[in-house]
């Protein structure tokens, strides 16, 4: 993932998965991958998610309209990643 052109998403309810982020986030900009961690032996999520779009301007924009959203009843929160 480009920490420029990636979000953090965090308050991810355990019943999104990939598809809805990708569903939710598209209508930003061009959504190039998406990363939700998972325990390794559980296979829960741990509640939160990264999502990497095609430009920094599209990530900038989703960061301003994202954040906030409900997903199953739950605000999500969006930041700039920084994945040092």
């Amino acid at each position: 993932l480009d920490p420029d052109k990636s979000l953090y998403i965090s308050n991810v309810d355990s019943k999104v998965n990939e598809e809805i982020l990708i569903e939710l986030f598209v209508q930003c900009g061009p959504v190039t991958n998406v990363y939700i961690p998972k325990d390794k032996i559980s296979g829960e999520t741990f509640g939160y998610a990264f999502i990497e779009f095609r430009t920094e301007m599209d990530t900038d924009y989703a960061n301003k309209v994202m954040d906030q959203i409900k997903l199953f009843g739950k605000p999500i929160k969006t930041n700039k990643a920084s994945l040092n």
